[in-house]
C-alpha cells in the first residue's frame, strides 16, 4: 500500500498519517523547506511520501527551470467566481475578474492549472464554455488541473491540504517552473509554498493589488514581464 506519511512536528508537534493507492515502485528523494519527502512512482497520484525532518533553506525548496512559462495555480470560487451570500448556486464568473486573470497571464506569458474543485466536476472544455470566451485553451497548461488527493486514517477519510496537491504537480513535470498561487483558503493550507501565495479575500476576490504582488513574487523567482 501507499502511505502518505507527514511528520508535522515542525508546526503542531503531532503527526499525521494518510494512506491510500496502489503499490508504486521507482522512489525519488526531494529536500523541501524542513521535509525531505520520497516519493514513489512517477504519477501525481497516487503518491508516497515519507517525509523526515531536515535542515533545507526556503530557496532551495525547488530548483526553478527559466525555461518554462511560470505557472499559475488559480482557484475559481472566491477568487474570479463570487456570489451574494445567498448559497452556492449564486456564485457565476465575474468578467472583470476573468479579465484580470487574463492580462496577467498574457503579461508573464504564463500557463493556467486549475485547483478548484471544479476540476473534480468539469473537463476544461466545460470549464472554457462557462467562462464565454474570456480565457481560452492556450492560456492553460497541459496539465491543466492538480491532482485529486484523498487522506485516509483510522477513523475518517478527508481532502489533502491543496499545497500538497500543488507540490505533488510540480514534482509529476519534467521541470519546476516559477510559479504563483491565488486562492482564498488559510495560508496553512498552503505549507510549506508561503512565498508563492497570492491570498484572495473570498468577500472581494482577485482585485488589482493580488496582482501586483503576484508580480513580486514572480519577480522574486527571476520571472521578467513585459511594462
Amino acid at each position: 500500500r501507499i502511505y502518505l506519511r507527514i511528520y508535522s512536528e515542525l508546526q503542531t508537534g503531532r503527526s499525521t498519517h494518510f494512506k491510500g493507492g496502489k503499490e508504486a515502485s521507482n522512489p525519488r528523494e526531494y529536500g523541501l523547506c524542513g521535509l525531505k519527502l520520497t516519493r514513489m512512482g512517477r504519477r501525481p497520484n497516487p503518491v508516497w511520501w515519507d517525509t523526515q525532518p531536515c535542515l533545507i533553506r526556503h530557496s532551495t525548496l525547488f530548483a526553478i527551470k527559466m525555461k518554462q512559462p511560470p505557472v499559475i495555480f488559480l482557484d475559481f470560487d472566491g477568487v474570479i467566481r463570487m456570489g451574494d451570500g445567498t448559497g452556492p448556486k449564486s456564485f457565476k464568473f465575474i468578467p472583470d475578474k476573468l479579465a484580470l486573470i487574463r492580462e496577467f497571464t498574457d503579461l508573464v506569458r504564463g500557463r493556467l492549472v486549475v485547483t478548484s474543485t471544479w476540476r473534480e466536476l468539469f473537463k476544461l472544455e466545460r470549464i472554457l464554455e462557462e467562462m464565454a470566451g474570456a480565457l481560452t485553451l492556450e492560456h492553460f497548461h497541459s496539465s491543466w488541473m492538480t491532482p485529486l488527493l484523498r487522506a485516509q486514517s483510522r477513523c475518517d477519510a478527508r481532502d489533502v491540504p491543496r499545497g500538497a496537491e500543488i507540490i505533488t504537480w510540480l514534482h509529476s513535470q519534467p521541470e519546476v517552473p516559477a510559479f504563483v498561487i491565488f486562492d482564498d483558503l488559510p495560508t496553512r493550507d498552503f505549507y510549506p509554498l508561503h512565498d508563492h501565495l497570492v491570498p484572495c479575500d473570498s468577500a472581494l476576490g482577485l482585485i488589482p493589488s493580488s496582482i501586483g504582488l503576484a508580480l513580486r513574487l514572480l519577480g522574486k523567482q527571476g520571472v521578467k514581464h513585459d511594462t
